[in-house]
């Protein structure tokens, strides 16, 4: 009877742990409007045992005052060795002396131009088989390179996973609209999401509308 008092005891902590990772937080989004020193980003180190079919396959290389930002598209042409993912972007971010300051990669990266934006401003994509995450990069570049924002969930073209709306202007300001979630403790598959209306002033992200 002990033992079986003890088995019953696993089992339900055992389903207790599954119950929480079905309702974990994976894509609730989020804005982050902070200064960062480029020295504490995160940069998303790859796996070492992916990156031996990948090659450079075009560079484009761009001057933001002494930075120099440089967007590779890789190519991995064995299908078997990556599960038919062909191709990626990377961006590099490095000072006028060659030192990198910022690198990340994912499948798509999109520089965005826009004079009521920080000056280096970059849209990022990363899919997997479950979900393609969208993400806004805001970057000052003087005196040396410091994080503004990141807008995580910027709402998508209509009928489209990899396009965004985008940015537009309201009153002379650059604005632009992400999902958030309505309740982030409730499981996934229950969720409801509002939309934010963003506004970028001086480089700090704030909430005008929601709908």
């Amino acid at each position: 009877m002990n033992f079986m008092r003890e088995f019953l005891k696993v089992l339900n902590a055992a389903f207790l742990l599954l119950v929480i990772a079905g309702c974990a937080d994976d894509d609730a989004g989020q804005i982050v409007s902070n200064d960062v020193p480029a020295e504490s980003i995160d940069t998303q180190p790859q796996n070492q045992e992916e990156e031996s079919c990948w090659s450079v396959v075009s560079t484009n290389v761009v001057k933001f005052d002494e930075l120099d930002v440089r967007i590779d598209s890789l190519e991995c042409p064995d299908d078997a060795a990556y599960q038919g993912k062909w191709v990626e972007q990377q961006i590099k971010i490095s000072s006028s002396t060659g030192a990198e300051l910022f690198v990340m990669r994912g499948d798509e990266v999109n520089l965005i131009v826009n004079s009521k934006l920080p000056p280096l401003v970059f849209h990022y994509v990363k899919g997997s088989s479950s979900n393609i995450y969208h993400a806004i990069y805001g970057f000052d570049t003087k005196p040396t390179l410091v994080q503004k924002f990141i807008i995580e969930k910027p709402v998508k073209e209509e009928g489209s996973d990899w396009e965004i709306k985008g940015f537009y202007e309201s009153d002379g300001v650059a604005m632009i609209d992400r999902l958030r979630v309505k309740d982030e403790d409730v499981c996934n598959a229950c969720r409801e999401y509002v939309v934010e209306s963003l506004a970028v002033v001086d480089g700090t992200v704030e909430v005008r509308a929601v709908k």
